[in-house]
């Protein structure tokens, strides 16, 4: 895991971006006011969860520690992610389905889009988002984002290093 820390750190590091980085986390784009505060785009990469080796039906907290990045003051301030079980026709598919809440101090409203990468390398594993969240000073606003990801592609992308990363990647606007 350090390996993989150092890794990840040096990559934001050879970037032309400012960079600060929490444990596993790297936080990158925009302009940095302060550690841990951005400016719109924020960009969070974190280790992907394996949810090959999570039970369907399982949810677990992406990372303890997504909340204290701030992109324009606002907060990614919970992740969560579970490891859903999908229709039929979805064989050979792993539905992950991510929740999490976005937190605004009194201030403003904002509206917010957040981007969910899981990539290995340059190859994108799903991608999805939530976009246009209407969040409101003062409150925590929850969303919800799903990604079916080849189950195959998965196991192997785990299976050797460099292992995937999720991306966040978090916008904010005023809601005026």
């Amino acid at each position: 895991m350090t390996s993989r820390l150092a890794r990840i750190s040096a990559v934001a590091v050879c970037l032309s971006m400012p960079s600060v980085s929490i444990a596993q986390i790297v936080a990158r784009q925009g302009t940095v006011d302060a550690e841990h505060q951005f400016k719109s785009p924020m960009i969070l990469q974190l280790p992907a969860p394996n949810l090959t080796k999570l039970p369907a039906g399982t949810r677990i907290v992406v990372s303890a520690d997504i909340g204290r990045f701030t992109c324009d003051v606002v907060s990614v301030a919970t992740l969560t992610v579970e490891h859903k079980t999908g229709p039929r026709h979805s064989t050979g598919k792993l539905i992950a389905e991510f929740a999490g809440s976005i937190g605004v101090p009194a201030s403003f409203d904002r509206l917010v889009a957040v981007s969910l990468v899981v990539r290995r390398g340059e190859m994108t594993l799903g991608k999805t988002s939530a976009a246009n969240i209407n969040a409101e000073e003062g409150r925590s606003t929850p969303f919800r984002a799903t990604i079916a990801l080849d189950e195959a592609q998965l196991i192997s992308a785990f299976s050797s290093e460099p292992l995937p990363i999720l991306e966040i990647t978090v916008t904010v606007r005023n809601n005026s």
